[in-house]
């Protein structure tokens, strides 16, 4: 007895109940012949009322999308699966008041070993996250804000949400987590954007003069002021001032900063006349300020005024599945900074070496790491003993040790590592 179209798809169900894409299957005319638990999800079909053709899929007409598209440049439906006019693009869902849902739909007709065999096949994908991504770092190439981690995407989208505001943001999170690089976003997207984008690292300039470079001060204010000198925040009129490492700016100065968060007036050291800012700040800290202002080493009040908006950026080992996307990038980049011929490759061995690591210096110790296995590299591949040998020792320890049945491969694995 000859096998039907319909026997053949209910082989797929089990399969297709297992896959977070949304797939349907549908006959020449558009009548659905099958689909799956995901497809009815992404385009909001109610449970239990399967779609009966492609034009009517919770209001989507996908039918009519597939007809006007015979004419167009088709793609691929995958590599090494036979598919006539094939097609690829995105549809938007939702209306004016929610918001938008972005869907990939790929489609193709293929042949199932039967008669009438012709079949159209349509795969859904939701890549709403991914538009909201590219959305928040258009025009931005820093690789700290490649992410697919949804904690980052998260923070990326709140950023466009916030950036056109007047309110102040503090940023909190490990050093090497891209904060500077997300002062940047915010003021590229804010309403200051044409303005000056003012940078001071708190912890880099001695107490004794920081009060001086934010505010200036006057010719002859004390020994070694032979000039007058305008100061940061005066700099940054019109634009942002971000303080970096605000968690060591000087206890005794804080009540000036806080006097311009509240008025936007200061006097310079050494004058007694008052001057007038129009400054956003954007604040940093590589530790938590709470337990600072508990323990009376930061002013409360202060902390209130920096902290309308506090986001905390994720360390990179909280985000493991950003390791490789990262470690990707910055091979290609080492690797066109140092005019190799092709990317390097990174083995898997030293793939697994990176994935293993606490990157306690986040994104900027995994940048150095690979910058330092594209120049000892051999044969077009990095493998363990191309990368940092303090890297390489930190790993090698009783933290891989999971089991009995795993010592054997881990010794032999460290043996290679050390080599």
């Amino acid at each position: 007895m000859d096998i039907t179209r319909t026997q053949i798809l209910s082989l797929f169900s089990p399969i297709l109940a297992r896959i977070d894409m949304g797939i349907l299957f549908a006959d020449a005319d558009g009548s659905v012949l099958a689909s799956n638990e995901a497809a009815l999800q992404l385009f909001g079909v109610e449970p239990g009322f399967p779609p009966e053709h492609l034009s009517d899929l919770g209001g989507i007409n996908l039918y009519e999308r597939f007809e006007q598209s015979q004419g167009e440049m088709i793609t691929p439906l995958s590599e090494g699966v036979a598919c006539q006019g094939a097609i690829q693009f995105e549809l938007q869902m939702g209306s004016e008041l929610d918001t938008p849902t972005y869907l990939q739909i790929r489609s193709g007709v293929i042949e199932l070993p039967c008669e009438n065999g012709y079949t159209r096949i349509v795969m859904a994908r939701d890549i709403t996250r991914e538009k909201q991504l590219m959305a928040a770092t258009a025009g931005r190439e820093k690789a700290t804000l490649l992410t697919g981690d949804p904690q980052m995407i998260d923070l990326i989208s709140r950023i466009g949400i916030i950036a056109p505001t007047e309110a102040s943001v503090l940023l909190q999170g490990e050093s090497g987590t891209g904060k500077t690089e997300l002062a940047h976003m915010i003021h590229s997207n804010s309403n200051r954007s044409d303005g000056p984008f003012i940078e001071v690292n708190c912890a880099a300039i001695p107490a004794s003069l920081i009060e001086s470079e934010l505010f200036g001060h006057v010719k002859g204010a004390f020994t070694g002021a032979s000039k007058s000198r305008t100061g940061r925040f005066r700099s940054a009129h019109g634009g942002t001032l971000f303080l970096d490492e605000i968690n060591e700016f000087p206890l005794e100065l804080q009540s000036k900063l806080l006097r311009v968060l509240q008025s936007g007036k200061f006097e310079a050291v050494g004058s007694d006349r008052t001057t007038s800012v129009d400054v956003r700040i954007i604040t940093a800290s590589n530790q938590e300020l709470r337990p600072l202002v508990d323990h009376s080493l930061f002013r409360a009040d202060l902390y209130y005024r920096l902290a309308v908006i506090p986001l905390y950026v994720p360390a990179l080992r909280e985000r493991p599945g950003d390791i490789k996307l990262l470690a990707d990038h910055f091979l290609k980049e080492f690797s066109k900074r140092a005019k190799l011929p092709r990317s390097l490759k990174l083995s898997a061995v030293a793939l697994r070496l990176l994935l293993d690591q606490p990157w306690l210096g986040n994104v900027r110790e995994l940048a150095n790491a690979v910058e330092h296995g594209v120049i000892c590299a051999r044969n077009g591949s990095i493998e363990p003993q191309d990368l940092p040998h303090d890297l390489r020792k930190r790993v090698i320890g009783p933290a891989f040790n999971h089991s009995t049945t795993e010592n054997k491969e881990e010794t032999q694995r460290q043996a290679v590592i050390e080599a």
